[in-house]
């Protein structure tokens, strides 16, 4: 009845697709039930754009508020490439794209 844990992994088929699939199901899952939390509270956000290698923009986002017991959270909210320029106003609305979707 109580087997050993990795010797119950190891027989499960799973091929590096399915894996792939099930981590990119449940990333979105987590970024949809924080958004979801980020759209019915106060938080604060903190953004970073930094140029890496071809000129690639590459903005970070980061969240911190309050979670259902008050315990302050901070959580990464996104890491994207911008397509767009690096001003506010397209900064700002690709923040707002995410956020509200």
């Amino acid at each position: 009845m109580h087997q050993d844990i990795p010797e119950i992994l190891k027989t499960l088929p799973l091929s590096d697709s399915t894996v792939k699939r099930r981590i990119e199901e449940m990333q979105l899952m987590l970024k949809k039930k924080l958004i979801s939390i980020l759209q019915n509270s106060s938080f604060s956000m903190q953004l970073d754009e930094s140029t890496i290698a071809d000129n690639n923009v590459l903005l970070m986002a980061y969240v911190r508020y309050f979670d259902e017991n008050n315990t302050l959270r901070e959580e990464m909210l996104f890491t994207i490439n911008l397509i767009t320029d690096t001003r506010g106003l397209s900064i700002f609305n690709t923040v707002k794209k995410i956020i509200f979707l």
